[in-house]
């Protein structure tokens, strides 16, 4: 979400308001900023995402940190 504007209250408070939640290229497309062969090529690696391979291969390198910061913690308590 961003912040597009601000409001007042009844009780003469400031508050944010916010526009619809989207993504960067979708953002992007609203914006009409790009034309021609970037915005193909844009929308061709956008169709090729795969947001749940995307999360299994974020989770399997967190995984990974994890036990290594673990292995280096295991090694220096037992020095």
């Amino acid at each position: 979400m961003k912040a597009v504007d601000w409001a007042e209250t009844c009780s003469g408070r400031k508050k944010r308001i916010y526009d619809k939640p989207a993504t960067p290229y979708s953002r992007l497309l609203a914006s009409r900023a790009l034309t021609g062969p970037k915005a193909e090529q844009l929308a061709a690696i956008h169709h090729q995402l795969n947001p749940a391979a995307i999360t299994r291969k974020i989770n399997t390198i967190q995984n990974r940190l994890l036990d290594s910061a673990r292995e280096r913690t295991n090694v220096r308590s037992h020095a």
